[in-house]
Formats: C-alpha cells, sequence, structure tokens
C-alpha cells in the first residue's frame, strides 16, 4: 500500500539469513517502482559484501531478472551504488570514467552509455539474449582506449567485448548456446 520495500525484523539479520536478498530487494525495489525503507537500504549498503558468497547460478537469475525488467537501468544504477555491481561484474564497473568520443556519445562515460543503452531498448525486443548482450557490449574498451589527434578510438573493442562477455557468462553459469548468441551479438555489436 505505501511502496515501500522493508525486510521483516531486523533488516541486517534478515540479509545475513539468505545473502539473495541483496539482489531481490534491489530488483523488487525497481521492479515495482517502490522506494526503500531507510533500515533496509542501510542493511543493503552495509551488507553488499555478502554478495560473493551467492551461487553464480542465483546471480545469473537474479540479475536477467532484473535486465528484463524496463527498470534495468535503474536496478544497475543501484547495484553500483551499494557497492554490489563492482562485487559480481568488475567488467562493467571498470567502465566507469572511460571517456568517449562527445561526437557519438553526447551521455558521458562507457557505464554512463551502457545504462542508457539498457534504458533504450525497445519493450518488444526484449530478450535474455539481447539484454546481456546490451549489458555486456562495451566490456573492451577501457582495454582498448587510445586517444589520437582526431578523437578517442576504441580499435578493437568488440570482438574483445565479446571475449570477456564469454568469460563473465561462464562464469555465471550460462549455456554454451546462450554464450554464443550473446557474444556473437557483441562481437557483430
Amino acid at each position: 500500500k505505501n511502496k515501500i520495500i522493508r525486510f521483516i525484523g531486523e533488516p541486517h539479520e534478515r540479509v545475513k539469513e539468505d545473502h539473495l536478498r541483496l539482489l531481490r530487494g534491489v530488483r523488487f525495489k525497481n521492479n515495482f517502482s517502490f522506494k526503500y525503507d531507510p533500515q533496509t537500504k542501510n542493511a543493503l549498503q552495509e551488507l553488499s559484501h555478502l554478495v560473493t558468497d551467492i551461487s553464480k547460478e542465483r546471480i545469473s537469475e537474479e540479475m536477467t531478472k532484473m535486465l528484463m525488467h524496463p527498470h534495468r537501468a535503474h536496478s544497475v544504477k543501484e547495484l553500483d551504488e551499494f557497492g554490489i555491481l563492482e562485487r559480481i561484474l568488475p567488467e562493467v564497473t571498470a567502465c566507469k570514467g572511460v571517456k568517449q568520443p562527445l561526437k557519438y556519445h553526447q551521455e558521458g562515460d562507457v557505464f554512463t552509455h551502457i545504462q542508457k543503452a539498457l534504458h533504450d531498448i525497445p519493450k518488444e525486443f526484449v530478450s535474455k539474449g539481447l539484454v546481456w548482450a546490451v549489458f555486456l557490449h562495451d566490456l573492451g574498451k577501457p582495454a582498448t582506449y587510445s586517444l589520437k589527434p582526431d578523437r578517442i578510438h576504441f580499435n578493437g573493442h568488440a570482438p574483445l567485448s565479446a571475449k570477456m562477455a564469454g568469460d563473465v557468462l561462464k562464469r555465471l553459469k550460462f549455456s554454451g548456446s546462450e554464450i554464443s548468441k550473446i557474444t556473437w551479438m557483441i562481437d557483430h555489436h
């Protein structure tokens, strides 16, 4: 009724009982356009380090549910703010602060571009493969960044991004066919 996400009882204890609640709290809050109870938000922030104890399959499941929802960019932003994203997908947070040529990317750095790309996926095209491809499509930009006299370049970032995405998806226990499909999309941008 009040559109507030609140853990029952003492929030820190609820998270310690089941670390998956870190991801589920963020997902529910954003998917339902709710707000956090201050103590619940505090628990998510303070206990974010526990996300590393969650099985890769469960992380993959929760992340997919977040990425499939229209509020996916908001969820990613909060995962980053709480320090969760860096612990489960450091390859994505490595894109923060990596400048892009203003002529092509007025939105800002690579991390901001990823969030904008997630936000802009038309709902009629949303699929598990596409949202993960969009989410991971520029992982290679930090390593391929070069500043030339004309502008910033990222030569070879698509194939490197595909390779890095393949490693991420293997770590998250995606199937071989899903990895092939997603990395093909990334490689072909």
